[in-house]
């Protein structure tokens, strides 16, 4: 039946087994086809198959039927299709019906991408003044370095730092990920400064000896 099915797709998503999971998501909704959940996966595997208009096709579905949160993923997918112009569109449409979380989820696509820096410059911008949490102000160091922002980033890094170092056990790879960003970009002072103040030399030795 389609329950079965989707299951069985739910499954080989997370096994990262996207033809399999594909094959059985699109039997489970011809059994049933309101599933909203099971479309959404469809539409998943499809993109990590890079079968990206079929992934649109499944986001456009799902928008139809009201589920507006797809704005967001329908932007991602179409700046890594490199269409400024329809994902403009589905982020102010995203924004219109309050998933504010958009504005992050496109700036971090467009830095995965190395693509749009200008505007991923603005949409984490915003989306630090919209939604101030971990993932946005993440996002927006990221992005201000990319974009050779350094007094910005710096003064996120520190808020960032002040905000949630007492988490760290938990968002290690996160850190590790911004201070190897400051090092690329030629800033060890400041590594070197932050890792000495927040007493983070000795869990991050291969950093501070780099």
């Amino acid at each position: 039946n389609g329950d079965s099915h989707f299951r069985l797709g739910a499954i080989y998503n997370t096994l990262n087994n996207y033809s399999f999971a594909e094959k059985h998501l699109t039997e489970g909704i011809k059994l049933a086809p309101d599933n909203i959940e099971a479309q959404e996966l469809l539409s998943i595997a499809y993109k990590k198959q890079g079968k990206l208009q079929e992934a649109e096709n499944c986001i456009k579905k799902l928008i139809n039927k009201n589920e507006f949160q797809n704005y967001i993923r329908l932007a991602c997918l179409k700046i890594q299709l490199n269409d400024l112009n329809t994902a403009t569109y589905a982020i102010e449409q995203a924004e219109l019906h309050g998933e504010l979380t958009v504005f992050n989820e496109v700036a971090w696509t467009c830095f995965e991408q190395m693509t749009f820096k200008k505007e991923a410059y603005q949409y984490s911008t915003k989306s630090t003044s919209l939604t101030p949490d971990f993932d946005s102000l993440h996002t927006h160091i990221a992005v201000s370095l990319w974009n050779n922002e350094f007094d910005v980033a710096t003064e996120s890094m520190n808020q960032f730092l002040i905000d949630y170092v007492s988490d760290i056990e938990n968002k290690e790879t996160d850190f590790i990920q911004l201070f190897t960003l400051f090092l690329a970009k030629g800033q060890t002072n400041l590594v070197d400064k932050w890792l000495k103040e927040y007493q983070l030399t000795e869990r991050f030795k291969p950093l501070y000896y780099a």
